[in-house]
């Protein structure tokens, strides 16, 4: 295989997998934006997380606000920025 065709052959296969990974973020992101799916994520953290000397409602405040910066977090990557 020349270089030339081995260059293209992997711009397109890196093109198809950021692709992927964009729709992935995109389905995760709309599940994630789903109250029944939020409220249900919550739930099961916090029933799982105990954290010494803080209350389950705290917890749950907790969960929520860093549930709410991983999705910002989630909204802001950009698969075709360079490193």
């Amino acid at each position: 295989m020349s270089e030339k065709l081995k260059d293209m052959a992997e711009e397109v296969a890196v093109d198809a997998v950021k692709t992927g990974l964009e729709q992935g973020k995109e389905v995760l992101l709309a599940q994630l934006r789903k109250k029944s799916f939020y409220e249900a994520l919550v739930r099961g953290l916090n029933k799982s997380i105990d954290v010494p000397f803080i209350g389950e409602d705290t917890e749950e405040t907790i969960l929520r606000s860093i549930l709410d910066i991983c999705i910002e977090a989630l909204e802001e990557i950009d698969f075709d920025g360079e490193d």
